[in-house]
C-alpha cells in the first residue's frame, strides 16, 4: 500500500512539473509574441490599420488578440496606438512648423478632427495649445 501511495505521489508531482512547465513555454511565447505586436506598431504607427488587420497580420482572432493585449498591457490595442501616435505627433508639434492637419496625417490619422479629439484625450489640452505652450517657454528661456 505505501509503495504505491508513493509512486502515485511521485506521479503526480511529475504531471505538475511537466504541466508547470508546458505553461511556462506557452506564456513565454506569448509574452514574445505581445512583444513583437508592440514592436511592429511603434515602427508602423504612422501607416493606417486596423485592429482587424493587425490580428490577421499575427495570426489572432480580432476580439481575442483585443482582451490578450490589455491583459499584457493594461490598456487596449487601439488605445496603446494612440497613445503612440501622440507621443510621436508631441514630437512633430515641437520640432517642425507642419501644420496640425499635416503632423494628422504623418503620424497616422486620416482625420485631423479624430486626431484632436485623440490629443486632447492624453494630453488634455489640444495640440495647438501645446505647441504654443513649448514655444512660449522656449522664448522665455531666451
Amino acid at each position: 500500500m505505501l509503495p504505491n501511495y508513493a509512486l502515485s505521489l511521485l506521479a503526480m508531482e511529475i504531471s505538475q512539473e511537466f504541466i508547470e512547465s508546458c505553461f511556462r513555454k506557452t506564456l513565454k511565447q506569448f509574452n514574445s509574441k505581445m512583444e513583437k505586436i508592440i514592436e511592429w506598431i511603434r515602427v508602423n504607427y504612422n501607416r493606417r490599420f486596423t485592429l482587424d488587420m493587425i490580428a490577421k497580420r499575427f495570426l489572432y482572432n480580432p476580439d481575442y488578440l483585443s482582451v490578450a493585449f490589455k491583459r499584457y498591457t493594461g490598456i487596449p490595442l487601439m488605445k496603446y496606438v494612440n497613445k503612440v501616435r501622440v507621443s510621436n505627433a508631441k514630437r512633430l508639434l515641437l520640432e517642425s512648423s507642419d501644420c496640425i492637419k499635416e503632423i494628422a496625417w504623418e503620424v497616422g490619422f486620416e482625420d485631423e478632427k479624430v486626431f484632436m479629439k485623440r490629443f486632447k484625450q492624453e494630453e488634455n489640452i489640444t495640440p495647438t495649445t501645446y505647441r504654443n505652450a513649448f514655444n512660449r517657454a522656449k522664448i522665455v528661456k531666451k
